[in-house]
């Protein structure tokens, strides 16, 4: 049973909890992290979403709910190491965007790193494969609705 912190719409924690995958009530909202890695080539890490989830196929920046307790940075951190089993440090990552959609929070991340794709362990129910990609792929992708439609078009290149 996942837990998430509840804020209010100013991002003020509320003092309650939401167990995932209950309907968050009304005027309360939970916390999203995203994960932009790029790399010294200018390219950016995508990874590929397991089959079952929602998207199933689509490639996407590695992200996820902060759960009860964490911060934004805590959790970012998390579920780039849970997801994709990369290891980042809070000096490689810069807070670059928030904004808030529906009922959630969301916090976007730019991190640096030169992993190698290969050196990647995937979480198996959640990621199924990686790549770095340039500008001009990533927009291709984009064009051929490869890209989860959700997520905040990358534009930190």
């Amino acid at each position: 049973m996942e837990l998430w912190d509840l804020y209010d719409i100013d991002r003020n924690k509320i003092g309650k909890t939401h167990q995932r995958g209950i309907e968050i009530p009304d005027g309360c909202f939970h916390l999203v992290v995203r994960a932009w890695v790029k790399n010294d080539n200018n390219e950016i890490l995508l990874s590929k979403r397991h089959p079952q989830k929602p998207f199933g196929g689509f490639w996407e920046n590695t992200g996820g709910s902060a759960i009860q307790g964490e911060n934004s940075l805590q959790a970012v951190l998390r579920e780039v190491s849970e997801e994709i089993g990369l290891q980042l440090t809070p000096e490689d990552g810069e807070l670059i965007l928030q904004q808030t959609k529906n009922v959630s929070h969301q916090d976007i991340w730019l991190f640096h790193s030169n992993v190698v794709v290969d050196e990647l362990s995937f979480q198996e129910d959640e990621v199924i494969d990686a790549m770095w990609v340039n500008k001009d792929k990533y927009y291709d992708m984009q064009n051929k609705g490869l890209i989860v439609p959700t997520i905040s078009v990358f534009s930190a290149w």
